[in-house]
């Protein structure tokens, strides 16, 4: 399997700092998107702590499968969990974040993802855009159970789950068989609360590079205001 891949993040215009990190691993198959929380400070914690635990969790792993992704994302929010809780302290520091991952096997040619919060992760091919994870809010809830992702999903700040505020985390994510050509989208919420559907089909299918169709990404997001953070990773699947 050949990937090709394009990664970028941004502050915009409004935040003061940038809490979201992005992690692109390809020799593991491993890619993924943290949007943080809590205070510029510990929000940038957070999410940088859960890509570098993600890629630690499997580089350090005797098989690097789709299948321990949920068990991957516990450890990550583990870690994040007990650092905003120091031993000794009774005070604790508020410290979360979403993740969006995404592990691709060359060898079975499978495709494994998770995810907590909100930040996004969509497929398209076939010139079909398909969203795959339902974010974790009143209005995602409706899908867990499987069933067709609106790409027009309601965005909202009240999310019902984010790495680090509780001591155990229950993520969603899936698995499926990928095809030739096939371009995955691993998002924060600056960009897909910003774009509308109609506006990323149109870019994901350009006849253009990645790193051309990011950028594109980008400058939507900053033209439509700019009002948070907004990371983008592309991937592309090939022979």
């Amino acid at each position: 399997m050949h990937l090709e891949w394009y990664a970028r993040t941004e502050i915009g215009r409004i935040r003061a700092s940038n809490q979201d990190a992005i992690g692109c691993y390809p020799d593991l198959g491993l890619f993924a998107v943290a949007d943080g929380m809590g205070g510029h400070e510990s929000g940038e914690v957070a999410s940088r702590m859960a890509v570098e635990s993600l890629r630690g969790f499997f580089s350090e792993s005797a098989a690097v499968e789709g299948a321990r992704l949920p068990e991957a994302v516990g450890f990550a929010n583990r870690e994040i969990f007990d650092a905003g809780r120091p031993a000794g302290r009774t005070t604790t520091r508020p410290m979360g974040t979403t993740v969006v991952a995404l592990l691709l096997s060359a060898e079975a040619r499978r495709i494994a993802w998770v995810h907590v919060g909100d930040s996004r992760l969509y497929r398209h091919r076939d010139d079909h855009l398909e969203l795959l994870t339902a974010d974790h809010t009143r209005f995602g809830a409706r899908f867990a159970d499987g069933a067709e992702i609106p790409l027009d999903l309601p965005h909202t700040n009240e999310l019902h789950s984010a790495l680090g505020i509780e001591a155990n985390v229950s993520p969603s994510g899936g698995s499926a068989d990928w095809k030739d050509d096939d371009l995955y989208l691993l998002c924060s919420d600056g960009i897909s609360g910003l774009i509308s559907p109609l506006q990323l089909r149109t870019e994901l299918a350009a006849p253009t590079t990645l790193e051309e169709i990011g950028t594109r990404l980008i400058q939507r997001a900053l033209e439509a205001g700019g009002s948070d953070n907004a990371s983008v990773i592309l991937v592309r699947t090939a022979r």
